[in-house]
């Protein structure tokens, strides 16, 4: 599913939080969301440009778990079918994702661990930003 169209680089998320937090975090480029890791393996059929970069944006999962395995597989296959696709997590405790890193310490945090592999947007005023004139959140349960 694509939460944000744009032009360069394609962000998988694995979940929705994730794909959200990307969005928040202000990422320039396209942001799809798999809906959980297993469906990681079919985003290659969505991406079009094989020129542009595209960047699996993965749980910190423990290192040889089935989870971690499963994220090394789709990057695999993406290279396997040409993309150029690497994968980026967030440090921490097993399952910590990108929301997480959100919710606990900011957005200036997410780009700084997206920094390698993204650029984004200038940061409007939050009224502008946002209807409501709060920041937005996901937290969900």
């Amino acid at each position: 599913m694509e939460i944000q169209a744009g032009e360069g680089p394609t962000y998988v998320a694995e979940g929705i939080e994730t794909a959200l937090s990307l969005k928040e975090a202000g990422i320039q480029g396209r942001i799809l969301v798999t809906l959980g890791l297993s469906n990681m393996r079919y985003v290659g059929s969505h991406i079009k440009d094989k020129d542009q970069p595209v960047i699996l944006c993965c749980d910190a999962d423990e290192v040889g778990s089935q989870a971690w395995k499963s994220s090394e597989q789709n990057l695999k296959k993406l290279q396997e079918e040409g993309f150029k696709a690497s994968i980026v997590r967030p440090q921490g405790e097993k399952g910590r994702d990108f929301n997480d890193i959100l919710q606990e310490e900011g957005i200036a945090v997410v780009q700084e661990v997206l920094k390698e592999v993204a650029s984004f947007k200038e940061r409007r005023s939050q009224k502008e930003t946002h209807l409501s004139g709060r920041p937005q959140s996901y937290n969900f349960v």
